[in-house]
Parts: structure tokens; sequence; C-alpha cells
């Protein structure tokens, strides 16, 4: 008979095979039901699994470093760039299969706008790529 471990590894249940007994620990204190038990088993197999996979886009996405949006102050842009800047943080450009070219002068935000967005989307479980003028 196969044993938890076992199982888990040969299904690649990785969450699962390295918790499973501290699941089946608090299933016996809890007096959960086997369906219970398995559920949060496979809730808690598929929260990691979703989590490595931000985490692999991150890195797949080639950011320079990490800035994120609720950093960006929005303050210093006014009217009509602080509007777009809005629209762009919905992620709706992403979704209509658009790209966004950020042109200004130095030192007005436009990297850390765009990692930032790439961060965003990353963490919406979507595919990035950072890339500057010169690398195009």
């Amino acid at each position: 008979m196969l044993s938890v471990e076992e199982g888990a590894k040969a299904l690649m249940l990785s969450w699962i095979s390295k918790n499973y007994s501290a699941v089946i620990e608090e299933a016996k204190n809890t007096r959960s039901a086997y369906e219970e038990f398995l559920a949060e088993a496979l809730s808690k197999e598929i929260e990691y699994r979703l989590e490595n996979r931000i985490q692999k886009r991150i890195r797949m996405a080639r950011l320079p470093y990490r800035k994120y949006l609720q950093d960006l102050e929005l303050d210093e842009y006014e009217g009509p760039i602080r509007y777009k800047i809005e629209d762009l943080m919905t992620l709706d450009f992403i979704v209509a299969k658009e790209n966004v070219i950020l042109v200004s002068n130095p030192g007005r935000g436009k990297t850390h706008l765009a990692i930032g967005l790439g961060i965003a989307a990353c963490l919406r479980d979507m595919r990035v790529l950072f890339t500057n003028v010169p690398n195009l």
C-alpha cells in the first residue's frame, strides 16, 4: 500500500507531501470529516501552486527591481496624465491585448510605473516581459 507522502509525490502534490502530517494532526484534533480534511489539503495545495506560479511569473518578467503601484506618488501628476495612469492601473490594456510605451523626460516615474504594472499583472496571474527601448 502506498503512503500519503509517496502518493503525493507521485502525483506531484508538493505542499501535501511536505505538510500532510500536520494536516492529518489538525484533522484529528478538530475531528474533521474525511471530505473536509481532503478539501482543506487540496485548497492548501492550490494556494501553494498559485503562489509559486506568481513568483515564477515575476522572475520571468525580467524586472530590474521591485517597485509597486501603491508606492507611486500620483499627486505628482496632473489632469489627463494622472487619469491615464489610473486607467493603466486597471490593467484593462492587457486584457485588450494592447502594448504600452511610456515616453517622458528622465525622472518622471516611467520605470516605476512599468515595473509596478508588471508586478500587478503577475499578481493577477498574467505573463509579463519588461524591456527598455535599447533592448527592443
